[in-house]
């Protein structure tokens, strides 16, 4: 990875999101950038596009002959692609009733595990690395995205069972509140 070689940086570990400070920073970070407007990037929630994408590649799994670990421990076949349908519709059905024009949505960033926080050692500071999923999104998906990866732990490799940590997040963390607004 390319981050080895950025001299006075570090890349958070899973210990750097049990720590109260590290994690009320990057909070402060992420705020930063659901203010910001990225231009070249559609204003629409990425997070139905992903969840077709992420249904169409389960489906293929499946037709391939591949048993889902989720339909093993469901007891029965699952149809992916109408499963992401119907939450997609759910969500925009519950935007509707909130008042319509779906949520306000804000530049995120969609991949916070550990491993793309960096930290400069002389100053403190921190940054955002690997952009690849950003895109515009309620808050709450990156709120949610963030509480999921506070768990984590994918030292041992990058796969599912990645989550073999305690599955709570921090006591600190307060899942009820949102991540903190940096305007004045």
């Amino acid at each position: 990875r390319v981050e080895e070689f950025l001299e006075g940086w570090r890349t958070f570990t899973p210990a750097d999101y049990k720590d109260e400070k590290q994690l009320a920073a990057v909070a402060k970070l992420v705020g930063k950038w659901h203010c910001t407007d990225m231009e070249c990037t559609p204003k629409t929630p990425r997070i139905y596009q992903d969840l077709a994408n992420l249904a169409k590649r389960a489906n293929e799994r499946k037709a391939g002959g591949e048993v889902e670990r989720w339909e093993r421990l469901l007891g029965r076949s699952v149809d992916f692609e109408k499963a992401a349908r119907d939450v997609v519709e759910e969500l925009q059905g519950k935007e509707e009733e909130e008042g319509g024009g779906g949520p306000d949505l804000v530049f995120c960033h969609n991949d916070l595990q550990y491993g793309n926080v960096m930290q400069e050692q002389a100053s403190g500071r921190h940054c955002l690395i690997d952009f690849e999923y950003c895109g515009y999104n309620p808050s709450y998906y990156e709120v949610a995205n963030l509480l999921c990866e506070l768990c984590a732990d994918y030292s041992d490799g990058l796969s599912p069972p990645g989550f073999h940590m305690d599955l709570s997040p921090p006591a600190f963390v307060d899942p009820a509140r949102s991540l903190p607004d940096p305007r004045p």
